[in-house]
């Protein structure tokens, strides 16, 4: 029995549960087309992780998760987006399950229960509120040049998606943003090591604003191509003091990857050591 399920975590963040038809679930008729078809995405980076086969689709900020061939309720896809809808934070799920209602039924349970930590980790404020300025540098050689206008709103979620992975510790998921480049210098295992102790440094993140981006085109310190740099700032349990920023570069098709991130921290502890000149010259200097 096919049967297609539709579950969306709407932007408020509360769940709700209802069936489709096939084609208005991830919008294939069948789960190997929906495999095929994506594979075939120059827009799409394909792993394994347990059996599972894993699509990152970065065009669309969607992950898609296909069974392995031992699972219950194999074959069958579940695809999960981050969507922003004015100013609040949701993620979207859309399964197709061709196996026995019972087996799509638990499968469903099982991607609600990861959608609810996530949601429930939004709800306590560790997500990324996108209201920002955007600019296009000065520096630019062609001072004609200006971004798509639908360029900053891909951006937007795309970001969006990238804090809210990384604060729920899928760094999997987060990692496979990054462009091929920066991932070719990076391994994973480094990376993951580097993200999990700034994470374990700030504690649970409460806030995390979006401030600003800027578009560079052909920028002298870097491979020619369109940049566009997003600074936050944040506040987390272990820190009063957070900002950075995310580094994204236009690909030969359009999309947009990660190739940077920088974050600045000022703990409590060492915040309270600080008269507040010291504490004032300290956040000048990492630019918080």
């Amino acid at each position: 029995m096919r049967i297609a399920n539709l579950l969306t975590l709407v932007t408020a963040l509360s769940t709700s549960f209802a069936f489709a038809q096939a084609d208005q679930g991830v919008g294939f008729e069948t789960v190997k087309e929906a495999l095929e078809t994506l594979k075939s995405r120059k827009t799409a980076t394909v792993t394994q992780q347990g059996g599972w086969v894993i699509v990152n689709e970065l065009a669309e900020s969607a992950i898609w998760s296909f069974t392995p061939a031992n699972h219950p309720a194999h074959p069958s896809v579940v695809k999960r987006t981050v969507v922003t809808k004015n100013g609040q934070i949701g993620v979207e799920m859309n399964a197709l399950c061709e196996a026995q209602k019972l087996a799509c039924d638990n499968l469903m349970a099982e991607f609600t229960q990861l959608n609810n930590q996530m949601a429930s980790e939004v709800q306590k404020g560790s997500s990324a509120r996108v209201s920002f300025v955007e600019q296009v540098a000065g520096s630019n050689k062609d001072t004609n040049w200006r971004p798509l206008v639908t360029d900053a709103a891909l951006l937007e979620k795309n970001s969006v998606s990238y804090f809210l992975t990384k604060d729920a510790g899928k760094y999997q998921d987060a990692y496979l943003m990054y462009d091929a480049g920066f991932r070719q210098t990076t391994s994973f295992d480094q990376w993951r090591l580097m993200a999990s102790e700034t994470s374990t440094k700030l504690g649970s993140v409460s806030q995390r604003t979006i401030k600003r981006l800027v578009w560079y085109k052909d920028p002298a310190s870097a491979a020619p191509g369109v940049y566009a740099a997003i600074d936050f700032a944040g506040i987390s349990a272990n820190a009063n003091i957070y900002c950075g920023y995310i580094v994204w570069k236009q690909q030969p098709d359009a999309s947009f990857a990660l190739v940077r991130e920088e974050q600045n921290i000022i703990d409590k502890v060492t915040q309270n050591k600080l008269d507040p000149s010291e504490l004032e010259k300290a956040r000048i200097q990492i630019g918080c």
